[in-house]
Formats: C-alpha cells, structure tokens, sequence
C-alpha cells in the first residue's frame, strides 16, 4: 500500500516524512492500530497512538516533535494524525481543516519545523501577521492547513476535584474537513484516549500515622499541616517508555513542590517526600510518575487539614414515601418534604470531632433528573443562607452587614440578600423560575422583562445567616410541603440529588430521592 502524495507536497518531503515507499510497513500497523473512525466519503484519519500516558508539560516543541519520522519514536503522551484522502482530483490541492472541541481536554499542535522563532505566519499583510504557533488553538487553527497535525495529551491538571473514586482517564476526539478548492471531498473523526494505561496510587499520611489514598473517602483525608506523601506505580504502562519512571513529581493545589526517586524512610513505597499544607482546609495534592520522553501518569487526591475531624450526613425525608405518586389522589398528592443535616464528626488521629458551621451561598443544592417518554430534562435549584450580594459567603441580616465599614472583605454598594430572589436580577423576588423569566408564554407580558435570558429562582432559606449543628445532633434546613405534578400522559420518572456543602470545616454529602409521578388520565 502506497499512499501518493495530494498535500501539494514534494514527493521528496512525503518521503521524508513517511508516507511513501520505505514506511509501507509503518502505514499498515497504523491502519491496525486505529482505524479511520466517522469516515464521511473517502477521508479518513490514520492515528499512530490510540492510547497515550498523560503530559508532563502542556508546551510541546513541534520541531522537535517534527523532526521524528518514525512514529514509534514519538513520546508515549503524542500521537501524529494523518488525514487520507482516497480519489481526490488529480493535480488540484487539497486543504486540510483539523478541530477540536473548545473545551476538550488535551492540545492540537503543529507539524511544522517552525525554527528558533516557533511561528510561520501563514498569511502576512501590511501590519500585522497571522500564522501557526505550536499549540494550535481555536484561533490558530483556521490558518493551520497541513496533512498531518499533532495531538498532545492533557496534564494532571485535569484530573478532578472529586477523589474518591480512582480518575479512569478520558478521550478526545479529533475532526478533519478535507477540500479541494471550494469542493468538499469529506470529513472524519478520530478518538484518542489517555490516561488508560497503567496507573499510579498517591497516597498521604493521615492523623493517625497511616497512609490512606483517599479511596471512599468523600471529605478527602484529615491530615496534619507538615505531612508525607508516598507514591507506587501499581500498573506499568503496555507498551511502555523506554527506562520506566524515572522520578516522581509530587505537586497540587495548597501543596509547595518535591521531585524524588526513592523512598528511604518508607521503602514499601517507589517514592516519598515531606512536604507543608500550604493552607488550612482543603488542599489537593498531585503526584506524576514521570518517563524522559515527557509522558507520565496521575494521581490526586483530597485532604483535610485542620484542628479538628469532620463529617455530615444530608437526608431527604418524604411523607408519605411512596415509589409511585398520584396527583389525582388527594392522599398522594402532597408530600411533607423534611431535608436534615447530621453532623457525624468523630474524633479521630487525635483531632476532636468538628461542630458544623452553615453559612453562605449554595448551602443546599437539589439537582432534579425527569424522564418521561421522549423527554429528559435536568433542573438545579440552590438553597442559600443570608448573605452579601457579592461577598457570598459573608453572613448579614440588614444591608449595614455588607458595608466595607462593617465587612472588610466586601465592595461598596453590595446589599444583603434576605429573601429568594432571580439569580442576577437581586432585587426581584420570586417562588419559583418562571417569576424570573423574560419571555414566558406571552411574550408581550414576560414575568420579568428586565430580567436577563435564562435567569433561575435562587432560594434563600428563611434561617438565620449561620447554623451551627453541634457534633452528634442535626439541624433541619428545610421543611415544606410539596405538590406533585403530571400533565403528560405518561409516568414521569424522577431522581432528586440533594447536597449540602458545609462552610467550616469544608465537608459535603449528598443523597438522592427516586419515585414516579403517575401520568394524567388520557
């Protein structure tokens, strides 16, 4: 199999980059190891990598990069894409539009020999330049018209906030438009995936002198503000680069910075450093076990640093609680809903157990799923505590409560907010996301035409603006009676996710709520 060249390219540049004659060979393991996927007419896009380690850095050098042509030398967090083209028009150019999602995780970059001033301007005008840096972002990407294009793999700063269960990595997909002139010849799309192969367990010396990685734990670990953190590869990358790991890299929000090799106070682990809390509260450390070639692999977890150990419980009391309700039954209709908080702080590795401070915005949040026949939908509505407009986590009660005078951190004219009120307009009330709609089903008569699109009601509780609930006792932060609803002919099936974030110490739990909505009569 031999692929012509239909890039406008030499042939003596196709032959050095690859895709003719001597790389025959290279060619059909790429074709085995992704094939073309989304293909749209005769376009498709050949992948020397279909599963990459994460990056070290998020800054490749694509002349570097560029200059290796064999692709099994490429490092284990790049991989080269090669749009093809099958009968494209004899002797007309063809032009190559690659794409990304804007918020896809991962980078585009050049393949390009792009020399000591890493950019070729691709279009040069009288005052200004446009052209192809390196990483090719949304921007640079219109100008960006090459057969081949680099696709780099995220760093640990992907890896979520919630740590509790292990990451298992990600994909991204990758899209071409190939023309020529104003013809389309087709489109295609490629997935790659990172983070899949092999794996490496952080883990943090806890309050009670025991490494925990975090594992279950939905309030991270409680640790003190001079620590240890460890590190073990417990699944080697297959394939993997050349001369394993080489050292770990131990970093993350909170925490300052260590590189190390071994582990001589603990040597049941590959890597250990000691390292200061660089803040109270939360704090997310990160650990990279890094190759030469610039890949690595991630791990993060959550921890607690404090004076004390903390924990909550949220449940969701319904009455009745029933698996199906009725809204043209009377006794079904009308649901006594009771939301609760329990502290379940205990003392533990010599912390004595927390009292539970509520305060500010987004104390309570209930996340609403509907599923119907031919319709899902997903609706969020918070529940705050008294608080400043801008400052939300500053309690008050009158607006003399946010003035700089009286609050340090807040900017002049903030004003409390007391009641529920539209999520930008403070001012006007409401019950409920209709009151803060601009268009409605009359448009001429919207129910708040000053309100801005897509504004939603936020619920301010009628508590004072702190709750404290003391260790082993609970505090109800929502008491109501709800009527049920169902116009559509349907079972409306329904999941409630309810959260409740605490202020000090920084702990959440969230619980869920599952029943059905019987149908109207048809």
């Amino acid at each position: 199999m031999v692929e012509e060249p239909v890039s406008g390219r030499s042939p003596r540049s196709v032959l050095r980059r690859g895709y003719r004659a001597a790389p025959v060979t290279l060619l059909v393991v790429v074709a085995h190891l992704c094939l073309p996927i989304g293909v749209d007419a005769a376009v498709g896009i050949g992948v020397s990598r279909g599963e990459l380690l994460y990056s070290q850095k998020g800054d490749p050098d694509c002349t570097k990069l560029h200059m290796i042509t064999d692709d099994t030398m490429l490092p284990f967090n790049v991989a080269r894409l090669h749009a093809t083209v099958d009968g494209a028009p004899a002797g007309q150019p063809l032009s190559y539009q690659w794409s990304i999602a804007k918020n896809a995780n991962g980078i585009l970059a050049a393949d390009l020999d792009l020399g000591p001033g890493g950019e070729v301007p691709a279009v040069s005008g009288m005052c200004a330049e446009f052209g192809n840096a390196c990483v090719l972002t949304q921007g640079k990407l219109k100008f960006y018209n090459e057969q081949t294009v680099f696709f780099v793999a995220p760093t640990c700063a992907v890896l979520p906030d919630q740590t509790a269960k292990q990451f298992p990595g990600g994909t991204t997909k990758v899209g071409v438009l190939v023309t020529a002139g104003r013809k389309k010849l087709g489109k295609a799309k490629a997935t790659l995936g990172w983070g899949h192969n092999g794996a490496v367990k952080l883990l943090v010396l806890d309050t009670r002198g025991q490494f925990d990685d975090g594992l279950g734990k939905r309030n991270g670990v409680n640790t003190f503000a001079v620590t240890a953190l460890s590190a073990d590869v417990t699944t080697a990358p297959n394939p993997s680069p050349p001369g394993g790991v080489k050292t770990f890299f131990f970093d993350g929000e909170g925490f300052n910075s260590a590189e190390t090799d071994s582990c001589n106070p603990f040597p049941q682990f590959n890597a250990c450093v000691e390292l200061d809390v660089l803040q109270a509260g939360r704090a997310f450390p990160t650990v990279e076990a890094r190759f030469d070639d610039g890949s690595a692999l991630c791990d993060k977890l959550e921890v607690q640093v404090g004076a004390c150990s903390g924990d909550v419980k949220l449940e969701a009391i319904p009455k009745p609680k029933l698996a199906t309700y009725d809204p043209g039954d009377p006794r079904t209709n009308t649901v006594d809903l009771t939301v609760r908080v329990r502290n379940t702080s205990h003392s533990q590795g010599g912390l004595p157990a927390c009292n539970l401070l509520l305060r500010g915005a987004n104390v309570l949040s209930c996340t609403e799923e509907l599923k119907t026949r031919g319709l899902k939908d997903t609706k969020t509505t918070n529940f705050d505590l008294r608080h400043c407009s801008k400052t939300t986590s500053q309690p008050c009660n009158t607006n003399a409560g946010c003035d700089p005078q009286a609050c340090g951190s807040c900017e002049f004219g903030e004003i409390c907010l007391t009641t529920s009120h539209c999520s930008e307009l403070f001012t006007k009330d409401c019950n409920n996301d209709e009151d803060c709609d601009n268009k409605g089903p009359d448009p001429a008569h919207p129910a708040c035409p000053t309100c801005k699109d897509n504004e939603t009601c936020i619920r301010v509780l009628n508590l004072p603006s702190e709750v404290v609930v003391p260790v082993g006792g609970f505090f109800d932060l929502l008491t109501e009676q709800v009527r049920v609803r169902n116009v559509f002919p349907d079972s409306a099936q329904i999941t409630d996710t309810w959260k409740v974030d605490v202020f000090l110490p920084h702990v959440s739990d969230d619980t869920k709520l599952k029943y059905r909505i019987r149908g109207a009569p048809r």
